[in-house]
């Protein structure tokens, strides 16, 4: 042979082969039994690239609990709107107590749902992870549980102004607005998890 080949790259069977090729009917049946075996493994991987969870779970209780837990906060607002004095706090304080017992249930429940792993883009080298430490450990959390933990505090501070001095009007707002984006972004992410 002379160096040519034919078209697809097959070298013609004959009993002189010096390199043993296979004739091209042979070559076509181990190219069909090679795609046959590895097809459902380049699936399976293929498969397995696209399962990445980056977020919790959905969970309706959470969700319900914040939306009920969010009306109750909002008609407590409504009912201080135009201000409070200390000495009608003690009709109040059940109210406080109650919502910041539930907040608290709800940090605690989205804390103890499964979350995965942070993505392993951020833990690749030593210097970067430990760079990022407090970033990456952002990440591995829902923001609900940022978000119930502020509202919580924010209730207690309520309630304790409340007790103290009573709340004006000024601060009722600056209280409920503070609440109002806390709640927003809980929702929101919540929400976004039911797809």
């Amino acid at each position: 042979m002379n160096g040519f080949r034919p078209p697809g790259g097959c070298i013609p069977a004959t009993g002189s082969s010096r390199h043993g090729a296979l004739a091209p009917s042979h070559l076509i049946g181990f190219k069909l039994t090679l795609v046959r075996l590895l097809l459902p493994i380049l699936l399976a991987l293929n498969m397995a690239g696209c399962a990445i969870q980056l977020a919790p779970m959905f969970d309706k209780t959470i969700v319900q609990g914040l939306t009920t837990a969010n009306e109750q906060t909002m008609i407590l607002f409504a009912s201080v709107s135009s201000g409070s004095k200390a000495q009608g706090f003690g009709k109040r304080k059940p109210e406080y107590d109650s919502l910041i017992g539930q907040f608290d249930a709800l940090r605690l429940q989205a804390k103890s749902r499964p979350s995965p792993p942070p993505p392993a883009l951020f833990l690749k080298t030593r210097s970067l992870a430990s760079a990022r430490a407090g970033q990456i450990d952002l990440l591995s959390q829902a923001p609900t549980i940022e978000a119930t933990e502020q509202i919580v505090s924010l209730l207690t501070r309520m309630r304790d102004t409340d007790e103290r001095r009573g709340l004006s009007t000024t601060s009722t707002g600056l209280f409920k607005n503070q609440f109002e984006i806390l709640i927003r972004n809980a929702l929101i992410y919540e929400k976004a998890l039911e797809r």
